[in-house]
């Protein structure tokens, strides 16, 4: 079926594509991490966190489980990411084992860092999982910033759990939804 023509039920029905379904929110303060264990994979194959943060000390990375957050993978991540500042300063990094999937920010104490992850084929055991992510703060030196990034965990499983995490401590919103399909 067409999606246009599901959206606008021509087809027999009126389907909600995209919803967005809140999972949970976390209002972290000063914390050294946020977990989300019941993630609801079997349900949304994409799930969305969006993150507005407010660091003390240190940047704040992610991580997936795959037993419900009792451990989370510390190595084998892949990722590549670009980042830029508004003073004109552009750069790349990448890696192909890294101990986390993504992060949000650098290490500048009480500046703003704000952005959104999606997340792809958690409940999918025959299916690598993989975020995509955009990002926005502030730098002390930098100015503002913004980072394109993308991880994957090149292992085929179900991941049942995210955290986000520092080795200094951190404050703000954090929200995960799943995402409806069909």
């Amino acid at each position: 079926m067409p999606l246009g023509a599901a959206r606008f039920g021509l087809l027999g029905g009126v389907a909600d594509l995209g919803k967005l379904q809140l999972i949970k929110t976390e209002n972290p303060s000063a914390v050294t991490e946020v977990e989300f264990t019941n993630i609801a994979e079997s349900t949304y194959n994409v799930h969305f966190l969006t993150a507005n943060l407010t660091e003390a000390t240190s940047q704040v990375e992610i991580q997936i489980s795959n037993n419900g957050g009792t451990s989370y993978y510390t190595t084998g991540y892949q990722y590549a990411e670009q980042y830029g500042s508004v003073g004109g300063t552009f750069s790349e990094s990448r890696s192909t084992n890294r101990d986390h999937i993504f992060t949000y920010g650098g290490s500048s104490s009480g500046l703003s860092k704000n952005g959104y992850t999606y997340f792809y084929n958690l409940g999918d055991s025959s299916k690598y999982s993989y975020a995509t992510s955009q990002f926005f703060g502030e730098h002390p030196t930098l100015i503002n910033y913004f980072k394109f990034a993308m991880g994957v965990y090149p292992t085929a499983e179900i991941h049942n759990a995210i955290r986000l995490y520092t080795t200094g401590t951190f404050t703000g919103t954090v929200s995960l939804y799943g995402i409806a399909e069909s």
